[in-house]
């Protein structure tokens, strides 16, 4: 059985990249999300006349 070292911490990242915003989100190994490991950042979509999107 592997011991578990107290500084090694096992931490998830998940990405959501939507239509008007992008947010990135941490978590610990049982799930629970950690507040200090969330930012959002909004944006706008521009749609071009030929019906594009940057």
């Amino acid at each position: 059985m592997q011991q578990e070292n107290s500084r090694e911490k096992l931490l998830v990242c998940a990405i959501d990249i939507g239509t008007s915003s992008i947010r990135v989100s941490g978590f610990d190994k049982i799930g629970n999300a950690i507040p200090d490991l969330f930012i959002q950042n909004y944006y706008q979509m521009n749609l071009s006349s030929d019906g594009g999107v940057e």
